[in-house]
């Protein structure tokens, strides 16, 4: 019994995982803020260019907002993710193509009240 109920356990955060993955995928595609935001952290590291710093949740989405407004995305490819051996850890990893070339992403999560939240987020010219 406890050997179902640890699987159910398990097969259910996958499930609930692989579903934020894919919204903070469509999000990047669409340079969706407002969906960036739900599953950001209430502190994140932005490195995008020059910007290089640690941001209240209100003012990495303005950061955030600033670069999509700039750098239009056309399309998102997930490249590879993965999580620490804890498993409260993930990174996530893609090519985000703009208006004005194509950028590495790196996600970094963490699970926090049975949600994985953006603790940083890099963008870098691919």
């Amino acid at each position: 019994m406890k050997t179902l109920i640890l699987c159910s356990v398990f097969f259910t955060s996958f499930f609930f995982v692989q579903n934020d993955l894919a919204d903070i995928s469509d999000a990047l595609r669409q340079g969706d803020v407002n969906t960036l935001s739900y599953y950001m952290d209430s502190q994140v590291e932005i490195n995008i260019g020059r910007v290089d710093d640690v941001y209240d949740k209100e003012k990495a989405v303005k950061v955030l907002d600033s670069f999509f407004t700039k750098y239009r995305p056309s399309s998102f490819k997930k490249l590879h993710h993965g999580s620490s051996n804890s498993r409260s850890m993930k990174y996530y990893i893609g090519i985000l193509k703009t208006n004005a070339g194509s950028f590495r992403s790196t996600i970094l999560l963490e699970q926090k009240n049975g949600k994985m939240l953006i603790k940083q987020f890099s963008l870098e010219r691919a």
